[in-house]
C-alpha cells in the first residue's frame, strides 16, 4: 500500500513558485535512496515489493519526476506546471514520519 503527500512551502505558492519547486525536487533527488528506506517502516523492504515501475509506481532505484505522471516518484500537477506554481506530490508511507524527513530536508537546504 503506498499514498501520495501534496507539499509546499509558501514560496512554492508565490507567483514564480515553479523554481522552488524545482530545486526542492533536486533535493529530494540527492536524498531518495534514504528516503526509501526511511519511508518504509520496515527499512525499504516493503518499498521493494511495491516500487517496481509497474501498475503506476516509480520504479525504487530510479528517482523520477514529471508533469501528470502517476509513475514518476515526484509528480507535478498539469494545473502547477500551467499556473507555475504550487505544489509537489511525493509517492510515500508513513505520513508523519514524511512531513518531518520532507520539512527537513526542504528547510535545511533551501
Amino acid at each position: 500500500m503506498g499514498l501520495h503527500t501534496n507539499v509546499s512551502t509558501k514560496r512554492m505558492r508565490e507567483d514564480g513558485g515553479y523554481k522552488c519547486i524545482e530545486d526542492s525536487i533536486k533535493k529530494l533527488e540527492k536524498c531518495h535512496k534514504q528516503s526509501i528506506q526511511f519511508y518504509d517502516p520496515r527499512g525499504g523492504l516493503d518499498n521493494v515489493k511495491r516500487l517496481t515501475g509497474q501498475n503506476e509506481t516509480s520504479h525504487i532505484d530510479k528517482f523520477t519526476w514529471a508533469v501528470a505522471d502517476r509513475g514518476a516518484s515526484v509528480r507535478i500537477s498539469k494545473l502547477v506546471a500551467q499556473k507555475k506554481k504550487g505544489f509537489l506530490k511525493t509517492a510515500d508511507q508513513q505520513l508523519m514520519l514524511i512531513l518531518t524527513k520532507l520539512l527537513r530536508v526542504l528547510l535545511v537546504l533551501l
